[in-house]
Parts: structure tokens; sequence; C-alpha cells
């Protein structure tokens, strides 16, 4: 059989349309790359299955939409399913005849599931180091408390090393942190 026209253009759709599919399936919010919204501290939300004759529900929305985009998947039996891109605390809603399997949060496409995947230690150490208090204290002891979302920092600062400075403040404030005289403040002095 020779090769032709026809042979050629055949090829060429089958590797763009493997291309194209396999560049899907990676940000698919496939099932291994999902988990339950009762596991996700960021994603609030429920649904209901209601029965033959009423339409099914189901509503999300994001409790960690400062610190980025949470992706929810809701899995419909037989449908479609639905991908909601929650940026900010506004809810999302879905009424339909379609049973509804589950509502889980895409770890492969949102920013984060739970707080603890953008506020830890590393991420509070490399914020401190950002802010003004970065440049006049030493590396300090981080600790993260109340809920995931606060950085304890223990520290020396301007030069003291007879008394630490203690503070703790929300994550997404710590770039406001800076030093008054030896001692971590929010703001200015």
């Amino acid at each position: 059989m020779k090769w032709n026209t026809a042979h050629a253009i055949s090829a060429v759709v089958a590797l763009a349309l493997t291309a194209a599919l396999a560049g899907q399936a990676h940000a698919s919010c496939g099932k291994s790359n999902r988990i339950q919204h009762f596991n996700s501290n960021c994603l609030e939300g429920r649904h209901d299955n209601n029965g033959m004759w009423k339409d099914n529900t189901a509503e999300a929305r994001s409790d960690c939409w400062e610190y980025g985009t949470v992706v929810a998947k809701l899995d419909l039996k037989s449908w479609p399913d639905k991908t909601w891109y929650l940026k900010n605390n506004d809810k999302k809603k879905w009424k339909g005849s379609a049973h509804i399997n589950s509502l889980q949060c895409c770890t492969d496409l949102s920013d984060l599931c739970n707080v603890s995947d953008v506020v830890n230690e590393d991420s509070c150490v490399e914020r401190f180091a950002e802010s003004s208090a970065g440049a006049t204290c030493d590396p300090p002891d981080v600790e993260v408390v109340s809920s995931d979302r606060y950085c304890k920092f223990t520290t020396y600062c301007d030069g003291r090393t007879d008394d630490d400075t203690v503070f703790t403040v929300k994550w997404l404030e710590v770039d406001l942190l800076q030093s008054c005289d030896g001692v971590l403040r929010k703001g200015s002095c």
C-alpha cells in the first residue's frame, strides 16, 4: 500500500486528537484528583437527591476564596458533570433531574482544597521574609494556629537578644508586619 495524502491527513488528525485528549485528561479533575466536599475545609456544599417528582439540587461555595480558586466537581449520573470555579464567596447552584453522585473538590485544578494546602510553616516564613519585619528581625520560629489561618512568630528584632517578641497574625496579613523598637506589630508603629 502506498503512502498518500489521505494517510498523511489521517495521521495528522490522529496525532492532534491524541494531544487534545491528553491535555484534557490532565486538567479534567479525574477521580484520583477529587476529595469529597466534607473532607475539604475550603469547599462548603451540599447536594440532595429529592426523589422522582422533585428536582435534585446542589450548591457550593468557597470558604477560602481569599487564598485562591477552589474548583468543585458536581458528579452527575448519566449527565455531563458540572465544574465550578469558585473565585469568591458567591454560591453556585444547580437544579435538575439527574441523580447526583457527589460534590468534590478538584485537587489538580484548585489552588487549594484545604487551607493547609497554602497556609503552612514554610509559607508563613516566606511571607515574613517579604515583610518589613523580615529585614530587621531574626528568622522566626513559626507555628500555624487557629484553624490553620494564622501564623505565630517568635523572634528577636532590631538586634535585641534580651527579649524575644511573639506575635500571631492572620496569614493574609503577614506582609503587614514590622518591628517597632524590637516588638512585632501589624501595620504602623
